[in-house]
């Protein structure tokens, strides 16, 4: 044998040795069907699905994950579990869908993208659907960005850390809340459907900026106390369009033809320059010690109702005149 053949023989062995975390372009690694099925994407990852990110780092789809059958998942004693798709243990990860799809089995009860221990986690660019839980749930911070989740049986967005961020994502045709994230986190610019509980719901805190929540099973958006609500547009939700609860600034949105009030404050919120009209119940459902002012009301089952006596810091318009309770 030659020596260059020799040298090719060698590199070839050691190719087929190189784990697939090696398999890296510009630092990223690299992740498609063919990498799911061997495994060892990070250190124990099992062939199939979950698949199992355990360092830090930045992940790119290079094609479409899909789950559903007969694609393969882990096993435990010989019988298959149910299994999320990507499941992260480690903090400080970056998945780039990268256009791409994780396409679930509603029979599999896990999620699309799932994180019980892992901190910073970015996920963006591309679609989670059909999966049997949640299309993506991060106990700790994460921020998420340009994700379709479509249609899968639990949230569509789970996201509990405080400080996390959703923004400029689709979430439709989910079984619970589309968005459901936990205090002082911030939900912008985002499209949120038919969502089988609330479109958007929040703890306390919350920045809730430019959204669109409609045809959801609950309330379009639900918040906790002291949130910021400005320039969203909720309609055709079977709940309220927007529910706040207490010491809120609401500001600015448009709630039309939800089933219960356009927009139900409780106490101590600030309600200025809201459009709320066609609704079921009461244009405005208002609290004790807030205050409110430039609203348009118009062609609601009830214009004004709750504490009626509080006082309105500038005209509001109910039914085409300043008359307002």
């Amino acid at each position: 044998m030659t020596p260059t053949l020799k040298v090719a023989t060698v590199l070839s062995a050691l190719a087929l040795t190189i784990p697939a975390t090696m398999h890296a372009v510009d630092g990223v690694i690299q992740i498609n069907q063919a990498s799911v099925d061997a495994g060892s994407i990070t250190i124990g990852d099992l062939p199939g699905f979950p698949v199992t990110i355990s360092q830090p780092g930045s992940y790119r789809l290079t094609g479409n994950l899909d789950a559903s059958p007969p694609a393969p998942f882990a096993t435990t004693s010989g019988t298959p579990a149910p299994a999320n798709g990507i499941e992260i243990v480690a903090d400080h990860v970056t998945i780039d869908l990268n256009g791409f799809s994780l396409i679930g089995d509603k029979l599999n009860t896990g999620g699309g993208i799932s994180s019980a221990s892992g901190d910073n986690i970015t996920i963006k660019n591309g679609y989670i659907r059909n999966w049997g839980n949640a299309g993506v749930e991060i106990i700790d911070t994460a921020t998420i960005r340009n994700v379709h989740v479509l249609g899968n049986a639990g949230h569509g967005i789970n996201v509990q850390g405080a400080g996390s961020i959703v923004s400029e994502s689709t979430v439709s045709q989910n079984g619970g809340a589309g968005i459901f994230v936990g205090a002082d986190c911030s939900i912008l610019s985002n499209s949120v459907t038919g969502n089988g509980l609330d479109g958007i719901r929040s703890g306390v805190g919350a920045t809730i900026v430019k959204n669109t929540a409609s045809d959801n099973g609950g309330n379009g958006i639900e918040c906790g106390d002291g949130a910021t609500v400005r320039s969203n547009t909720t309609n055709g939700n079977s709940g309220d369009g927007i529910g706040a609860k207490n010491r809120s600034n609401i500001a600015e949105n448009t709630s039309s033809e939800n089933g219960a009030h356009g927009l139900c404050a409780f106490s101590s919120n600030r309600v200025f320059g809201n459009v709320l009209v066609k609704n079921t119940g009461s244009g405005l459902d208002i609290g004790a010690d807030s205050t409110y002012g430039g609203n348009l009301i118009d062609d609601n089952t009830d214009t004004v109702s709750g504490n009626t006596s509080i006082p309105q810091v500038s005209p509001n318009i109910c039914n085409g005149n300043t008359t307002c309770p």
